[in-house]
């Protein structure tokens, strides 16, 4: 393809970026968000509207982290409300206009204006609030990573007091603690997730840990547990149907029609 038709390609569909919003922001990233945020907030008529990580990342060829770090700084600012709700949980996206309208109108009169500045610096990978002191485990007062370690450990059917189990605890906590950056701090959604995993797991026979729910995190929806569906026997005889007709199958290979009476057969 010739430079002229690759460049005339790309710029078919433009990211606009508006600077003004990375000095309300205080990010470049922030304010490449913020620009395409307030984009579809036009398209949808200034109404709510949701959008999954997966599609701003693809959109702006963003990281997760760096999302989630610009994520963060717009709604320091107020003038974005970036809720979860539903269930499955989406991201809904709303706007209030009047203060940026505010906050544009003050860039504008004074260009030299700092942006406020906050106690949260965040990184590229966002800092954690969670502890990892696992040194004493309890169900009484438990942390918010220890709930999620806690609610993993139950659905693995393994007692975090036994000694062998125990003793591999703090394995957890790293993912565990991951997971809820990942869900923004709900431990609600963190198990929704790891339930999500291990229920499409359990139903296929596939071993799964917290780190799978990373591996599936743009389709955690989509995972439905395998359906498995009972067979039919007579007299511990497997049967099959062909069309109307019951078949059974000897235990020499032989297949015979099925003649008997239809509420001896078992299913299992």
């Amino acid at each position: 393809m010739e430079v002229k038709s690759l460049l005339k390609k790309l710029n078919e569909k433009p990211i606009v970026y508006h600077a003004i919003y990375a000095k309300i922001t205080g990010s470049v990233t922030a304010g490449i968000l913020l620009s395409q945020i307030l984009y579809w907030w036009s398209t949808k008529d200034s109404n709510e509207f949701y959008k999954t990580d997966k599609d701003w990342c693809e959109e702006l060829n963003f990281g997760l982290w760096e999302l989630k770090g610009a994520k963060e700084k717009i709604k320091q600012t107020g003038i974005v409300k970036i809720e979860r709700k539903g269930n499955p949980a989406k991201t809904y996206y709303t706007i209030n206009e009047k203060l940026l309208e505010d906050m544009i109108s003050s860039c504008c009169k004074n260009q030299q204006q700092e942006v406020p500045k906050t106690n949260n610096k965040l990184l590229e990978k966002p800092t954690t609030i969670y502890t990892e002191n696992t040194s004493e485990i309890t169900t009484d007062i438990a942390t918010p990573l220890q709930s999620v370690v806690n609610y993993f450990y139950e659905l693995k059917g393994w007692d975090y007091k036994e000694k062998k189990y125990k003793s591999i605890y703090s394995r957890f906590t790293k993912p565990a603690k991951e997971l809820l950056e990942l869900c923004d701090g709900e431990v609600k959604e963190a198990k929704f997730c790891i339930k999500k995993v291990y229920e499409w797991a359990s139903s296929r026979n596939l071993d799964w840990g917290i780190e799978t729910v990373f591996k599936k995190w743009y389709d955690i929806d989509k995972l439905i547990p395998q359906v498995k569906t009972k067979k039919a026997y007579y007299d511990g005889n497997r049967m099959f149907k062909n069309g109307s007709q019951w078949n059974v199958i000897m235990p020499n290979g032989e297949i015979k029609k099925f003649a008997g009476d239809f509420n001896k057969i078992e299913y299992k």
